[in-house]
């Protein structure tokens, strides 16, 4: 079991080969971590983070924590944004309605601040969305070239 501990410690997507034990094969299934160890072709990942933040994410545990959190955080950024923007349309159109050159200018301050805040909310969830977007895709491509050369390990071949 130890020995099983171990291997799985060092690589927890390691197989026997279809002729080993079912008692070997069996304790190394009890022994195994909770581990992705499949990996999905990097352009599902793109595609399924292109269509929702954060869903590239979707593929263990903490992963899926990960994904949520993104979701969040991109959400609660173009929240922000609008209520941002309709405070800007706001302190416009008061702007406009100003009795004074005095007030005018005040409305116009906070108008100009509300828009480049809305602006400064979208960059912070586009570059979250596109972090979490190459992040999903390069870590796929990475797991299937890891899980690439994770062949099952086979006893030494005598003929060699």
């Amino acid at each position: 079991r130890m020995l099983a501990r171990q291997a799985l410690a060092t690589e927890p997507c390691l197989r026997l080969p279809a002729d080993a034990p079912v008692s070997a094969t069996s304790l190394l299934e009890r022994s195994r971590p909770a581990s992705h160890c499949r990996a999905r072709p990097p352009i599902a990942a793109a595609l399924r983070g292109t269509l929702v933040p954060g869903f590239g994410q979707v593929s263990s545990r903490w992963r899926t924590v990960a994904g949520i959190v993104v979701l969040g955080f991109v959400a609660q950024r173009l929240h922000a944004s609008q209520v941002s923007k309709r405070d800007a349309r706001e302190y416009y159109q008061q702007y406009v309605d100003a009795p004074s050159i005095h007030d005018a200018s005040l409305y116009w301050g906070r108008a100009d601040k509300a828009r480049r805040q809305t602006d400064i909310l979208i960059v912070q969830a586009s570059t979250v969305w596109l972090g979490a977007l190459a992040e999903a895709t390069w870590y796929e491509w990475r797991l299937g070239q890891r899980l690439r050369f994770a062949a099952p390990v086979s006893p030494p071949d005598p003929s060699r």
